[in-house]
């Protein structure tokens, strides 16, 4: 373990999230020397405190102990097409929250808080209304009206925002559930240089692909990434798809004892609003 270098991350990460050192080791149950120590690299985290630091800082185990900053460090931007089955909009429910929060929940758990939204007018004036331009959740949300049910439209978009920008972009509907989303995302973010579509274990598409800044789509070899077993990808193509998805969501939310997916919650824990700016 390189001192230097975890402390390194410790500290990037810490200010990023617009945390103290007090704040942090409160967080961790140590004292506030201890933290400028491992920043000063005067010292290691112990063992047992690095699963804890991982969450507070949320950066998986081996990226802090590798001081792996790649995903800080590149720029991407989130595309979300409004592009759903015959009869499901975006402002439909899925047991409690939004399709379109659940949705842009997930660039906001991939570290993605400039996103734009494109479909038609009539879902975009919907949104707005709601979500604004992103700022009550720390993000900055833009719109565009296009006929995204036609793929040659979102091949031109995506390749307007790819140009000078790395892209996350999801287009279609599924929903995506299991533990530590956020370090595989992160983690495909951080290797990802040209084309990847985002698969289950299972080799189920997830609607989402990564695009590497300046890639030419029609040139891109497709990367299938592959998340771990355990990670659920349902995909939606029917109301009653949407259905069991509300259910599976109920049962989740009932064993933890906590809302998934809420924008705000998820916003508060990455340092993105304050906990008395959050909208539950």
């Amino acid at each position: 373990m390189n001192s230097s270098k975890v402390g390194k991350t410790i500290s990037f990460l810490r200010k990023h999230y617009n945390m103290t050192q007090h704040e942090l080791a409160d967080k961790l149950g140590v004292t506030d020397k201890a933290v400028s120590r491992w920043e000063n690299g005067y010292g290691t985290p112990d063992i047992s405190l690095l699963s804890k630091l991982a969450v507070a800082l949320d950066i998986d185990i081996e990226s802090l102990l590798e001081g792996n900053l790649t995903h800080w460090e590149m720029k991407w931007e989130g595309l979300l097409f409004l592009n759903y089955p015959d009869g499901i909009t975006a402002m439909d429910w899925m047991y409690g929250i939004r399709i379109v929060e659940f949705q842009l929940s997930l660039f906001i758990l991939a570290g993605i808080s400039e996103i734009t939204i494109a479909g038609d007018i009539e879902q975009i004036e919907s949104i707005k209304k709601i979500y604004g331009d992103g700022q009550t959740y720390g993000c900055s949300i833009h719109y565009v009206s296009c006929q995204c049910k036609i793929e040659k439209n979102r091949e031109v978009l995506i390749r307007s925002i790819n140009q000078d920008k790395n892209v996350m972009v999801i287009s279609e509907l599924c929903l995506i559930y299991g533990k530590d989303i956020t370090k595989y995302f992160k983690r495909i973010i951080g290797d990802c240089g040209s084309y990847g579509k985002l698969m289950n274990y299972s080799k189920t598409y997830s609607g989402i692909m990564f695009y590497g800044k300046g890639n030419h789509i029609e040139e891109c070899v497709i990367k299938n990434t592959y998340l771990e077993r355990g990670v659920i990808v349902l995909q939606i193509k029917d109301r009653y798809d949407l259905f069991d998805a509300s259910d599976l969501l109920r049962i989740i939310e009932k064993g933890m004892g906590e809302k998934v997916y809420n924008l705000g919650a998820i916003a508060m824990r990455r340092g993105m609003i304050k906990c008395d700016e959050i909208k539950l």
